[in-house]
């Protein structure tokens, strides 16, 4: 409980909140009002999907230093957090809710995550409901490279009262591909060979189709009531922390 201010007494106000003091200084009756200062909860998940390896440094290297980092400042304000690793399942998991933690031990297991496995958003994101029941505010650090509805992946967490924060997290390599001659595209989750013939028009088509889904990514979330924010591993964790997700008013001085 934290003094906020007076208010002048009311009847029907509680009679104990009285501030004595300053009725024996000026003979007036006023009430102590107090505001009470609650913790939130801090949830991360970190996509670890094998996609989540591409690039050069990968998306999961920026991802898992990310993560930390906004880990480390809700500890430092005394908020609660898990870390949840998440591909087609919920893969590993750090939490403060049945020990304390120390940064130490945020880092190093940040650290030690791994991609692998394929990006199922909507089993992952099913099996996190169900095993937190502790809504706060929620980042999703993830290339959001996933099949179906984004947004119907997430109202869920909404109407269980999560505030979502969408990192949506590419590559270089992604955002400006190098298209030349004859190429065969393997997909990094499931090992299969695309064949591409590459024309004067195919990076053009490219940047059309990455555009718009984009735009969709960003439109599930706002849909969603959340905040969306675009990164990419050659950004600073600085830049990030302290410019986009400043700016937006989740983290303050």
């Amino acid at each position: 409980m934290e003094f906020a201010e007076h208010r002048e007494y009311s009847p029907g106000d509680d009679f104990r909140a009285i501030d004595w003091n300053v009725f024996a200084r000026h003979d007036d009756f006023v009430i102590k009002i107090f505001e009470t200062e609650q913790n939130l909860h801090i949830s991360i998940l970190v996509d670890s999907s094998a996609s989540m390896g591409f690039g050069e440094p990968g998306k999961l290297e920026f991802a898992a230093s990310l993560a930390a980092a906004i880990a480390y400042i809700a500890l430092v304000n005394e908020d609660n957090i898990s870390i949840t690793a998440m591909s087609d399942r919920v893969a590993d998991e750090i939490s403060s809710t049945n020990r304390n933690l120390s940064p130490g031990q945020v880092f190093d297991f940040c650290g030690k995550l791994e991609a692998d496995g394929e990006t199922l958003l909507d089993d992952a994101l099913k099996a996190f409901a169900f095993h937190r029941r502790q809504p706060g505010l929620l980042f999703i650090i993830s290339d959001f490279l996933v099949q179906g509805r984004l947004q119907d992946m997430l109202q869920p967490l909404v109407y269980m009262g999560y505030d979502i924060c969408g990192i949506h997290l590419l590559g270089q390599e992604e955002l400006n591909p190098h298209f030349s001659g004859e190429m065969d595209i393997v997909d990094s989750e499931t090992d299969e060979i695309i064949p591409l013939t590459t024309r004067g028009d195919t990076a053009q088509q490219y940047q059309e189709s990455l555009r718009r889904f984009l735009n969709q990514t960003e439109v599930a979330i706002k849909m969603c009531h959340g905040n969306y924010v675009r990164v990419s591993p050659g950004q600073s964790l600085e830049r990030v922390l302290l410019g986009e997700l400043r700016s937006l008013g989740i983290i303050t001085e």
